[in-house]
């Protein structure tokens, strides 16, 4: 049985996960519109 101090912590480091992968897919998408907006000029 996990205490409630545990879970708040699993919690808060699978949103810290989630957000940065998301993070990681923005900046790969930026990237991608960058290169597209380069090859249309």
């Amino acid at each position: 049985m996990i205490t409630l101090n545990e879970f708040l912590w699993l919690v808060i480091i699978l949103l810290a996960l989630c957000v940065s992968s998301l993070y990681k897919q923005k900046i790969q998408l930026e990237e991608e519109l960058e290169k597209l907006k380069d090859d249309r000029q």
